[in-house]
């Protein structure tokens, strides 16, 4: 991580999708008044290191990517000639 929660090591509480915040267990920086709230972080400050995978929704997540990412390679190998080399060969 980054900044001042530099070097902790922490499990994620809650995500606000909204404004793209990670809050993580444990951190948490006071108020003026002296009241203790969780310290919302970007997810670019913070480094994964270990994923749960037991969530079924984050299994199927993970299935998804994979099913997408084999079509795209089978798409298109298609040799392409630029237009260029067909206007030399025109030409003589």
């Amino acid at each position: 991580m980054r900044g001042q929660f530099k070097k902790k090591k922490a499990k994620v509480v809650s995500l606000d999708l909204a404004k793209t915040r990670i809050v993580l267990e444990g951190l948490q920086h006071t108020k003026r008044d002296g009241t203790k709230v969780a310290a919302p972080l970007h997810p670019r400050a913070v480094q994964i290191q270990a994923l749960v995978l037991e969530d079924k929704e984050r299994i199927t997540a993970l299935g998804r990517s994979k099913k997408g990412s084999s079509q795209k390679p089978q798409e298109s190998p298609q040799k392409i000639t630029s237009p260029s080399q067909t206007t030399k060969s025109e030409k003589k």
